[in-house]
């Protein structure tokens, strides 16, 4: 049996029961924080994330391949001779010491020899180089023998054979050498004129002229076809 008091105590312990349950339904729905809604307002950036914001310096960007930087076209300048009048011609225009290679194309040691000749032409002689003329210290000619240049060559200038490489300054010859196998003797010539001043080069050039040209030159005046005939 359950007295009045047992009743009157087991409902307000269910009514306490009740509003403590209610309580706490209410305290956790008022502070319960969706997850979504934090992440959506966080300043934090994922590591995986690309980060995009319109006007915004880190702007990503499309990787470019670098620009390739125009390839340098140098090629040596050497002029063509053939005949006494444009040797000298060529010789006189300029103050600067000329190299001159005799060669014939049926020649072998010529061939051989020419790969270095270039060599020096473009780093001694005038090259050009990208359409634009870059002066260098000595010039450089080269004279073809055949049958238009065979009489200008033996009987004129007096060369025996081929290959031949002859060094002026002005019309006075400073060096020349014969039948030459290799290179050497004609690098080091040019080493030497690289160390020389125009007025050294020039008057070496008037202690070792052998006077070929100058008789070649004066030769070629006489035997013009109408000198006897010119009036005086």
């Amino acid at each position: 049996m359950i007295s009045f008091n047992s009743k009157k105590s087991a409902a307000w312990a269910t009514t306490a029961l009740l509003f403590i349950l209610h309580a706490a339904v209410t305290t956790t729905t008022l502070s319960f924080t969706p997850s979504v809604a934090v992440a959506s307002h966080s300043t934090s950036t994922s590591s995986s994330a690309l980060h995009y914001v319109r006007g915004d310096p880190t702007e990503p960007s499309i990787p470019t391949k670098p620009l390739k930087k125009a390839a340098t076209i140098s090629k040596p300048k050497i002029r063509d001779i053939k005949s006494l009048d444009e040797l000298t011609y060529f010789l006189e225009e300029d103050d600067r010491p000329v190299v001159i290679k005799f060669y014939a194309p049926w020649c072998k040691t010529c061939q051989r020899l020419n790969l270095h000749w270039n060599r020096f032409a473009l780093e001694h002689g005038d090259v050009i180089q990208n359409r634009h003329k870059i002066p260098g210290r000595i010039r450089f000619a080269s004279i073809e023998y055949g049958s238009e240049t065979a009489r200008f060559i033996t009987e004129s200038l007096k060369v025996p054979g081929v290959p031949t490489f002859q060094i002026y300054s002005g019309l006075h010859k400073l060096w020349e050498e014969h039948g030459s196998k290799t290179p050497k003797s004609l690098k080091e010539q040019l080493d030497i004129l690289s160390l020389l001043c125009p007025e050294d080069i020039r008057e070496l050039a008037e202690e070792n002229d052998d006077g070929i040209l100058s008789d070649a030159i004066e030769e070629s005046f006489y035997d013009g076809p109408d000198f006897l005939n010119e009036e005086w």
